[in-house]
């Protein structure tokens, strides 16, 4: 949007964005090819995905099955593995921000706006909370700049809560204060309160995922998968 081109803070952070993506190579993230710049025009070129949102799909179909969503999850686990390697942290994953492509129905990770590379200088405001509030982990809510890997195990782990249990663990007009209090108290019904059909040992991987300390989830995507 025009309003947005012209504002240099907005323009700096949209080239950065672009050249974050450029710099992800891998099948599951989508694929950013070029940053262009006329004038006050910003505009960015990138891969064409035909496909349906975890979103979009739960919204319609409701709760996925799990011997389906499992072998999704795995392949998008490494995507967001091979975004880490690279050194960049997505710090908004959630359900809108994965794609699966109509033809192949594989998963394309979205949306790298927010993402942080361990070797860039930080554009947000010191202190300042960056994410979707209900897949934040504790300690992003606190500050953008503590979020690392973990911190994307914790989001991936909410999202496989919510596709299982076909909904996130507290009401949809929860305030961020209260959910927040509820990830620290570690106040997190089973998603088979929501779903029985849900496998007891998927719980178990759910919860270490979202566990309150970031060093008590898995440490990375590999163990997740």
């Amino acid at each position: 949007l025009p309003e947005f081109a012209r504002d240099e803070a907005y323009r700096a952070r949209f080239q950065r964005e672009v050249e974050l993506g450029m710099r992800l190579k891998h099948p599951g993230l989508v694929a950013m090819h070029e940053y262009v710049a006329d004038g006050e025009a910003l505009g960015v070129s990138m891969e064409l995905i035909r496909g349906r949102t975890l979103a979009q799909r739960l919204s319609g179909e409701g709760p996925l099955p799990a011997n389906e969503l499992v072998p999704l999850f795995v392949q998008i686990l490494a995507a967001v593995g091979a975004a880490h390697a690279q050194g960049i942290v997505h710090r908004d994953l959630k359900p809108d921000n994965i794609m699966v492509r109509q033809d192949s129905g594989t998963p394309a990770v979205l949306d790298f706006g927010i993402a942080k590379a361990d070797d860039s200088t930080a554009r947000t405001r010191t202190g300042a909370a960056i994410g979707t509030g209900d897949y934040m982990p504790p300690e992003q809510h606190r500050s953008a700049s503590r979020a690392d890997a973990r911190s994307d195990v914790y989001a991936l782990g909410l999202s496989l809560y919510e596709l299982l249990a076909g909904r996130l663990p507290w009401a949809d007009d929860a305030d961020l204060a209260g959910v927040l209090m509820a990830k620290l108290q570690g106040d997190i019904p089973s998603p088979r309160v929501f779903n029985a059909t849900v496998p007891p040992g998927l719980t178990s991987v759910i919860d270490r995922a979202i566990a309150v300390e970031p060093g008590s989830r898995w440490p990375d995507t590999e163990s997740f998968a």
